[in-house]
């Protein structure tokens, strides 16, 4: 079959296909997490000892670690903690629903909410905070503060270095903030952690449309979604002949690209 018209795949689809990230559904319902009244300012406490132990020890053969399973930020997380004395950070309920709440969100910036210790933390989560026993409290301080970490890094730099996308990169380059340790301290104890996500996110406008695009094609998937792409195997040009052809259009169709017959 001829292509009669140019099909311009746009270069969205394959930001999606990269964030075909599973959407999570937040079935991490605030009713089940203890609440306490939200009032004042958040403190930290008095250092704990086995946030020291992990994190001294950890540093010293340069991999911070959770039972063995080495955590992602090996340099920011150390600096942090000891900045507030090896304190327990997360002990203030509204700041660990908000992160809770950002981590299950970000399947619409495209990321992937497991990425970001999301089952261990729901798990420990789910539980009153006080029924922690020592250990369980110290594990999920150091699973938020990793995930938020991460998860503002993938924010603003994204998950993909640039350069091995393109040689030239026409938008700009959002570097990582100084003193990232200290931004976190300020966020948690103002309870400005949802905010401060927020403000590291890129603000090009075509950032933000691709994200309107993205949450389109999910609300797509949830309504059966669309047909795979059958053998499609290299570009098609206008005046190229492909059996890829028909599915490609009924694909676009679904999508709202297509709207003529063939």
């Amino acid at each position: 079959m001829k292509l009669k018209t140019s099909i311009t795949l746009i270069v969205f689809q394959a930001f999606f296909l990269f964030s075909c990230a599973e959407k999570k559904n937040a079935d991490v319902s605030l009713n089940n997490i203890d609440q306490p009244e939200v009032v004042g300012k958040v403190s930290f406490g008095m250092g704990n000892d086995l946030i020291k132990k992990i994190i001294v020890s950890d540093t010293l053969t340069k991999s911070v670690s959770i039972n063995k399973e080495v955590l992602f930020s090996q340099k920011s997380l150390p600096k942090f903690y000891q900045r507030i004395d090896y304190a327990l950070a997360w002990e203030d309920y509204r700041n660990r629903a908000d992160l809770l709440e950002c981590i299950e969100k970000s399947y619409t910036d495209g990321l992937l909410p497991s990425d970001y210790h999301l089952e261990k933390i729901k798990l420990l989560i789910n539980k009153k905070y006080e029924a922690l026993s020592e250990e369980e409290r110290v594990y999920l301080d150091l699973y938020l503060t990793d995930a938020v970490l991460l998860l503002g890094s993938h924010f603003r730099m994204g998950k993909v270095d640039q350069k091995t996308l393109r040689t030239e990169w026409d938008i700009e380059h959002y570097k990582a903030p100084a003193k990232v340790d200290s931004l976190l301290v300020e966020a948690l104890l103002v309870r400005g952690i949802k905010s401060g996500l927020e403000k590291v996110k890129p603000k090009h406008p075509m950032y933000g449309k691709l994200k309107e695009k993205l949450i389109e094609l999910y609300a797509l998937k949830e309504q059966g979604g669309w047909n795979k792409v059958i053998g499609f195997e290299d570009k098609i040009e206008v005046g190229d002949s492909s059996t890829a052809i028909p599915s490609i259009i009924k694909r676009l169709q679904v999508t709202g690209e297509f709207k003529g017959n063939f």
